[in-house]
């Protein structure tokens, strides 16, 4: 029941204001859940007030305005596919990132969002190495090449195994990443040692995978980028430049490399 005092109309609980030839809309207070009831959309702007209404399209991408419109973030999306949003070094805001050092992805290709991926094809991790642009394994594999004596035009032993065609068979596509020398300290040695493929003629260039001078009875280099095929057949050969070596090791350090 309706009733008008002074300034004021009161509508008691369930009675309706009724708009529209047709009753398009009715507005009345619901006392079960003790709610002011409007039954059509109310048609508006985005709230600048506190006692603004909201708009649907404003409740549905509240969240989105809310992050982009913060003063220390971008301002949008746009080129920012798969990227992560960082806090800055000195905590003044917040920025999009290509990648999260320490962050892991899974899957079967590498992701375009880290430089770390489990590949789930060989159950291992690997890492995107900036200065060889590769992705290669974390852990690595190393070959040992040895021989006691005198030595000038011969092949390091593998192990014990003291003949040409000593080799250690790289299954997979990998990429040498260290090679360490040294030999005996007498008379000075000087010589050129070849890392070779086995599946070639000692005699062809294309047996010749790299080689090095082993001056001053030692070599090091731990910035070697020398990709192998599968199937390589990795030996070393010491060549005959030079002064004769004795008791030479020769250690190669290598890790398995993504290929699609």
């Amino acid at each position: 029941m309706v009733k008008i005092r002074t300034y004021d109309i009161f509508i008691t609980d369930n009675d309706k204001v009724i708009f529209g030839n047709d009753f398009d809309s009715e507005l009345f207070w619901d006392n079960l859940s003790q709610e002011l009831r409007l039954t059509s959309t109310i048609s508006g702007v985005d709230p600048i007030q506190n006692y603004h209404l909201t708009t649907k399209y404003y409740v549905d991408q509240g969240d989105i305005d809310d992050f982009l419109e913060l003063t220390d973030t971008p301002t949008a999306y746009s080129g920012a596919s798969h990227k992560f949003v960082r806090v800055k070094e000195d905590e003044t805001g917040l920025y999009f990132e290509n990648a999260i050092v320490g962050v892991t992805s899974t899957g079967t290709v590498p992701p375009e969002d880290s430089n770390l991926w489990y590949n789930a094809n060989t159950n291992e991790f690997y890492y995107y190495d900036y200065s060889r642009n590769e992705w290669l394994t974390l852990n690595s594999v190393n070959y040992l090449y040895s021989y006691q004596g005198n030595i000038s035009g011969l092949y390091l032993s593998v192990g014990d195994v003291r003949h040409s065609y000593a080799h250690n068979l790289i299954p997979r596509p990998a990429t040498i990443c260290l090679i360490i020398a040294s030999c005996e300290q007498k008379q000075n040695p000087s010589t050129t040692i070849e890392l070779r493929d086995g599946r070639y003629s000692p005699a062809t260039a294309s047996g010749v995978i790299t080689s090095f001078n082993l001056s001053n009875w030692e070599y090091f280099d731990d910035a070697a980028d020398v990709d192998l095929t599968a199937g390589t057949k990795l030996q070393a050969f010491v060549t005959t430049s030079g002064t004769v070596s004795r008791n030479p090791i020769v250690t190669v350090q290598i890790r398995w490399r993504y290929e699609v």
